[in-house]
């Protein structure tokens, strides 16, 4: 009898163990979407840079003129292959010349020289830095594939032209004569002296790509050779379009480097001081400083949702926070 009722007893239900994995489940997948948002960087971003540079590179988008005509005392030109000058200048054969404003007196002829129009081919390599000689800046272009570039120039007054290895000639021209330059093997370099008292003249909306602020220094040692990227920010700043405008603020000679850039030189003024530039695209890999590890300044996959999809991002995290609750609750509670 004994038997029998303890045989129809319920038996005293087993207790089920919580998973004890499911905690250390939910703080890994925290840690992991925690670590993408911090850590992983957005791949391209839209910027302003604005600044004053000793030096500029980038390399022409199109077919487009270099700016406003431009007022100088004096123009040099190395790697010409033809060179068209006043009928009043003896024609020569060089591959190098400079044209300057005659100040030697006597003539009573003010000298004047613009330089009207500097065509660049689509894909030429633009590098322009001031000079050690005050007001001068130094034009380097090279086209691909050998194309030509081409520079035109009005003269008028009295003018000296000075051929490679050729006398000087000195003249007075009484009314506007053409200076026409071409390249030689699609390379030119032009040294542009600005005139006294004259504004500083100004690019303006050139379409560029592969955005350049620093120079390469060569440092020869005894055993082998040394190229290093030497800054050329003087001062600045760097705004963000995609944060809102953040600025960041540029330190003088920090070192500032692209892996792609392309977009618009918003203004380019030749100042003596220095070149004061405005830029806006888009740039990818973004970078300050030098060495093995240098600092990355693209925007975070948390600032970029932060400033573009706010709600996106609120309503994410309280979905998440609120499934993270629940799980842990379930977990938690033991059965009845």
């Amino acid at each position: 009898m004994t038997d029998a009722v303890a045989a129809r007893a319920p038996s005293p239900s087993v207790a089920a163990t919580p998973n004890r994995w499911l905690p250390a489940l939910v703080f890994f997948v925290t840690l992991v979407v925690a670590s993408v948002l911090l850590f992983v960087r957005v791949s391209s971003t839209s910027i302003e840079l604005t600044g004053t540079f000793t030096g500029l590179g980038f390399v022409s988008e199109r077919q487009q003129p270099l700016g406003r005509p431009i007022r100088v005392s004096a123009l040099g030109a190395a790697g010409v292959k033809v060179a068209e000058l006043p009928e009043e200048v003896r024609a020569v054969d060089a591959t190098a010349l400079r044209v300057a404003v005659d100040e030697s007196g006597g003539t009573g002829k003010t000298g004047s020289i613009v330089v009207d129009r500097i065509m660049v081919p689509d894909g030429t390599q633009v590098w322009l830095a001031r000079t050690d000689v005050p007001r001068q800046y130094r034009l380097s272009l090279r086209a691909p594939s050998a194309a030509t570039i081409e520079v035109h120039a009005d003269v008028m007054g009295a003018v000296s032209f000075a051929p490679s290895a050729s006398a000087p000639t000195a003249t007075v021209l009484r009314a506007p004569r053409a200076v026409e330059l071409v390249s030689s093997g699609g390379a030119l370099d032009l040294d542009l002296t600005l005139a006294q008292g004259t504004p500083a003249p100004r690019w303006e909306q050139l379409a560029v790509r592969d955005l350049r602020l620093h120079r390469v220094e060569d440092l020869a040692e005894s055993e082998r050779p040394l190229a290093r990227p030497v800054s050329t920010i003087q001062s600045g700043s760097l705004y963000f379009e995609a944060l809102g405008g953040t600025e960041r603020k540029l330190r003088a000679g920090e070192l500032l480097r692209f892996g792609a850039a392309s977009g618009t030189l918003l203004t380019l003024d030749l100042r003596e001081d220095g070149i004061a530039a405005t830029f806006q695209g888009d740039v990818r890999e973004m970078h300050s400083g030098s060495g093995d590890e240098p600092q990355s300044l693209m925007p975070t996959l948390l600032e970029w949702l932060r400033k573009r999809q706010a709600l996106s991002l609120l309503w994410g995290t309280a979905i998440y926070l609120s499934g993270i609750a629940l799980t842990l609750r379930r977990w938690w509670r033991k059965p009845e």
